[in-house]
């Protein structure tokens, strides 16, 4: 097989990749707001106020997923691929146990 044949190949497998992430990734943030939603006007928070909850809970995950990409990509090149499967595992642990 030529070098071009593989390389559009794994083009396509990145797309496919991108595409199959952001549609999981819109599924775990539309069932993690509505149940951490739900947990905040169960807590009795207002319900003007009670969509913000998961917003601030999301948001700080991402952000710290963030920082441990970044981290594990620049000053610890060694540890990137545990800390870039912890980073997108855990989360996806939390929002699973949320929504239960």
């Amino acid at each position: 097989m030529t070098s071009t044949g593989t390389r559009q190949k794994v083009g396509w497998v990145a797309v496919v990749g991108i595409i199959g992430t952001i549609a999981l990734a819109a599924g775990a943030f539309s069932l993690s707001f509505t149940s951490l939603m739900h947990l905040a006007l169960r807590s009795g928070i207002d319900p003007s106020q009670a969509w913000e909850w998961p917003l601030i809970v999301d948001g700080m995950i991402i952000v710290a997923s963030e920082v441990t990409l970044v981290l594990a990509c620049f000053l610890w090149p060694v540890q990137g691929l545990w800390a870039m499967t912890s980073a997108e595992v855990l989360p996806g642990i939390r929002r699973a146990a949320s929504s239960m």
